[in-house]
């Protein structure tokens, strides 16, 4: 009986919950929009292979520069960051004088300045007891 308990309840906490990140502000329905999701400042600032994952979303269902995305993330602390890749090659690009030529966001905070933000600005935390809802604006050079 208690292995049948434990089997039951265990999706329910190890998967977490589901995120609903809308993004705002998309010149274009054209490529896709990348989410990294970090863990902690150093990594976000190295962009070494500390990140927890990645995810990839079309933007052929965008409507009046908003497009709405859904995943699962474990409880814990995380920062979003967000590329518009507009031509499809999953990658940031950028100009000959190195500034982004692609769009890029944070999760729920707008970043207005030239240099790269630290963590705590749009870190969030996530319980898997409950739906999180995040929004970002993109951002464009």
């Amino acid at each position: 009986m208690r292995f049948l308990v434990i089997f039951f309840l265990f999706p329910l906490t190890a998967f977490g919950q589901h995120v609903y990140l809308e993004v705002t502000n998309l010149k274009n329905n054209k490529g896709n929009i990348i989410v990294a999701i970090f863990k902690d400042n150093e990594t976000f600032q190295t962009e070494e292979d500390g990140t927890f994952d990645f995810k990839i979303f079309p933007k052929k269902s965008m409507k009046n520069g908003k497009l709405l995305v859904k995943f699962e993330l474990p409880e814990g602390e995380y920062g979003l960051t967000l590329v518009d890749d507009e031509n499809g090659n999953k990658t940031m690009d950028y100009n000959f004088i190195g500034l982004p030529k692609e769009g890029f966001g944070f999760s729920d905070y707008y970043h207005s300045g030239m240099t790269k933000p630290h963590f705590d600005k749009f870190k969030f935390n996530h319980s898997s007891k409950k739906d999180l809802r995040l929004t970002t604006k993109m951002r464009y050079l």
